[in-house]
């Protein structure tokens, strides 16, 4: 996609963050199982998360780092993911 940064991507849960959703009986259980890892393991020190886009300005990056926080311990949560400060 034009003004697209390399590795941007949308992944699994972006489509299916909630389980017992009826999509979610279409979807490969070790996929999602890969994604709930995947995404737990890009919790940095502070406990936040990260995007993998380029915001416009580094307070856009602070403001979509925090919504990628919560989201990413929302969907961690309904999904019974452990929440720790070890990761």
């Amino acid at each position: 996609m034009e003004g697209g940064s390399e590795g941007e991507s949308l992944r699994l849960l972006d489509f299916s963050p909630r389980p017992g959703r009826p999509l979610r009986a279409l979807l490969d259980a070790a996929a999602v199982a890969d994604e709930l890892d995947r995404l737990a393991a890009g919790q940095r020190e502070d406990g936040g998360g990260t995007v993998d886009w380029t915001p416009r300005s580094p307070a856009a990056a602070l403001e979509w780092r925090g919504y990628a926080t919560v989201r990413a311990l929302t969907i961690l949560h309904a999904h019974g993911v452990p929440l720790t400060q070890d990761r």
